[in-house]
């Protein structure tokens, strides 16, 4: 009776043992997220969008993506490029990475809509800041869709995240025409706009609602010089020898979608331009590289050559921009009545003399030089901003 009452005892004892060591592997992982403990706070949440920023941005001193024109006829460089012997500029075969048609980014963000804004909806997660985040990658979203616009042009627009089956994939697969691309893009951005703030938590880290009316304009002039200067190619939905379905593309009137979104451009750059205040340029003209670095204008006593030299930009609360333009005569000219933006697209990867620019808009006061962005800077596609006085 003894033995037995000392064998109950053990294998109470071992259940015991048992019962506690499940509840030891049960435990959730301290190294690691799961979707079912994930978006209940705030911070999981901008931890998420952080995550996704991939912004190429130069670093150190040199041109660094500014070359990217080199050999070409708008750029020169110091040394020639052999890619333009016959034979020598390939399509790429395949990819170690940065394979344009990779989707990780884009599920990702997909993701992101399905699983966490739920819970923002539910009320599982009710402080307000939590809609900036989200802002954030509507923005992150916007940007992956546009640098696949400016690699590929037609391109499948998804929504979802898509599982690993042959048939939805394929359906999801198809390539939408590039206008279609863009106007996703731009609503995205809108949606941004309305969700993100200009004072986000972790300041100058953070996506901004400027930035994202800032890349509205880029988006909205892009597709606009690209369907301009493309116009009657297979480069364009609908133009000749373009490859996809002519049904996709019934409705689609070139004119009328370039006229939509150079006005799209105009609209967020007035939108930015009222937004912020321009720094002030008080050299006399705008020079180029050949500025006498000897004339105390053009030093640090110049505030607006002072932001880019300051050993801390903790004062500046953004610097936005980047402006080149020519004549166009799809803008009417302005006037100095009210409040001007003037987008104009440009193709080119040289330097402008600010004097030369003004040239396109001649009922414009002189006095709006000292208003104007920087004096020139590198680009291809450009947003030019004037907010007269």
């Amino acid at each position: 009776m003894k033995a037995f009452g000392k064998y109950l005892f053990i294998l109470a004892g071992g259940l015991t043992t048992l019962s506690s060591c499940n509840d030891f592997l049960d435990m959730e992982p301290l190294d690691a997220v799961t979707p079912e403990t994930f978006f209940y706070s705030v911070s999981d949440y901008a931890a998420y969008a952080v995550a996704h920023y991939n912004f190429t941005t130069p670093s150190g001193w040199g041109a660094d993506f500014l070359r990217a024109d080199n050999g070409t006829d708008n750029q020169i460089s110091t040394s020639y490029s052999n890619q333009w012997l016959p034979g020598e500029w390939r399509t790429t075969e395949s990819y170690s990475s940065g394979d344009p048609w990779d989707f990780e980014q884009i599920r990702d963000l997909n993701y992101f809509f399905e699983v966490a804004v739920p819970h923002v909806e539910n009320g599982d997660v009710q402080d307000e800041t939590v809609y900036h985040y989200i802002g954030e990658v509507y923005f992150l979203r916007a940007k992956a869709y546009f640098d696949k616009l400016r690699t590929l042009g037609d391109f499948p627009i998804v929504t979802e995240t898509l599982p690993d089956e042959m048939e939805p994939l394929v359906a999801a697969s198809k390539r939408q025409p590039r206008h279609k691309v863009a106007r996703f893009i731009l609503e995205d951005l809108d949606r941004a706009i309305e969700l993100l703030t200009n004072n986000p938590d972790g300041g100058k880290n953070r996506i901004t609602q400027n930035a994202a009316y800032l890349l509205k304009s880029r988006v909205a002039l892009y597709e606009a010089s690209w369907l301009t200067y493309h116009k009657g190619t297979a480069l364009v939905p609908g133009g000749p020898g373009w490859p996809g379905d002519a049904a996709d593309v019934a409705d689609f009137n070139i004119d009328s979608e370039i006229s939509f979104f150079l006005q799209q451009c105009k609209e967020a750059s007035l939108a930015l331009v009222n937004a912020v205040e321009f720094t002030t340029n008080t050299a006399a003209v705008c020079e180029d590289e050949l500025v006498p670095t000897d004339d105390d204008q053009y030093k640090m006593s110049n505030p607006y050559f002072a932001q880019f030299s300051d050993n801390s930009l903790e004062a500046y609360p953004e610097i936005l921009g980047g402006i080149m333009i020519r004549t166009s005569s799809r803008f009417p000219t302005p006037t100095c009545s009210t409040p001007v933006v003037v987008a104009i697209p440009v193709i080119h990867a040289s330097l402008w003399r600010l004097s030369s620019a003004v040239t396109a808009c001649p009922s414009m006061p002189a006095r709006c030089t000292k208003e104007m962005p920087p004096c020139w800077m590198f680009a291809r596609i450009v947003t030019y901003a004037c907010k007269c006085s």
